[in-house]
Order: structure tokens, then C-alpha cells, then sequence
């Protein structure tokens, strides 16, 4: 069988069209200067984040890779801003197994606490976080506690840069 290039660029433009994705926002504007890390902890049963780290080096999109767990920051009407994956696979999060010790498989330890670092860029405009596992919100950050996370980071990067540190 023969195939046209029309024909084949007709069957991946609709491949792409349908994949769910989530780019950095459109707008330059819309995204502040440098990134956050975020630092989530919790286990089966749900995730937040704990600490923010504010990073002066811009947002870094990962290989794009599919991921059960993303991190989605919204603005104050509850539109995403944007999607971002979060590698929970070195994790046991099966909930029959919460508050286990963690076990050991060949030379790998699989704990059932989370404790994992994501990066998501900084969006003007995001005031909330949800953390998500196949689309289900498995965790969520309040406007007030993530104002409250950013301000810490501010504040951390400050004093950082008044010791001359990075």
C-alpha cells in the first residue's frame, strides 16, 4: 500500500490534535521570572505540598513523558494555567500498604511516604494547586497556604541573596 503525504500528515495532525497537552501559557507575560520547586510529601491516601523554593533560572519543560501524577496550577476561577508531571513511580502508593516500612527489591527501597521535588514554572496568575493522579485530585493547596508557601520562598531567596548565596 501506498501512501500520499497529504494522507500522512492528515493522520498525525489528527494524532497530535488529540493528545491532552498543557504548554507553558501562551502569553510571555503570563509566566514571571524563574521557576518553583515544589515539594510534595503525603502517601496513598493524599499529597500536598509542604515547601515552595523559588528559583531564579526559567522553567525547564521536561522530556515529555506520560505520568500518572501531575501537579496543575489554576487561577483564581479555577482555569489551568498549566499541567505538569510529577515521577511518583519510585513510590509505593498502594493504600493497603500505608504506614508500612518501607521494602526493599533487589537494590531498590520503595517507601509508602512520598516525599518528591517538581518544578513548574512561576505563572502570575496561579494562586492554586491541585495534585492530580489520572485526573482525580488527589491533593490541593488553598489560595491563602499557597500565598503563604510563596511568600516563604520570597523571603528565602532574599536572605539567600543577602548572604551571597545561591
Amino acid at each position: 500500500m501506498i501512501w500520499s503525504l497529504s494522507t500522512v500528515l492528515a493522520a498525525a495532525a489528527s494524532f497530535w490534535l488529540q493528545l491532552p497537552l498543557s504548554p507553558l501559557p501562551q502569553d510571555p507575560a503570563a509566566v514571571a521570572s524563574g521557576h518553583l520547586v515544589l515539594l510534595v510529601q503525603g502517601d496513598a491516601r493524599g499529597l500536598t505540598v509542604s515547601h515552595v523554593f523559588a528559583k531564579a533560572d526559567p522553567y525547564a519543560k521536561p522530556r515529555d513523558r506520560a505520568e500518572a501524577h501531575q501537579v496543575a496550577v489554576l487561577d483564581a476561577a479555577g482555569r489551568e494555567l498549566g499541567v505538569y508531571p510529577l515521577d511518583l513511580s519510585p513510590f509505593d502508593l498502594d493504600p493497603a500498604r500505608v504506614g508500612q516500612p518501607p521494602r526493599v527489591e533487589g537494590d531498590r527501597v520503595i517507601a509508602t511516604r512520598v516525599v518528591a521535588l517538581v518544578n513548574v514554572p512561576r505563572l502570575r496568575d496561579g494562586v492554586r494547586l491541585e495534585i492530580r493522579r489520572d485526573r482525580v485530585v488527589v491533593g490541593r493547596v488553598a489560595p491563602d497556604r499557597y500565598a503563604r508557601l510563596l511568600a516563604d520562598a520570597d523571603k528565602r531567596v532574599t536572605d539567600s541573596d543577602r548572604r551571597g548565596g545561591k
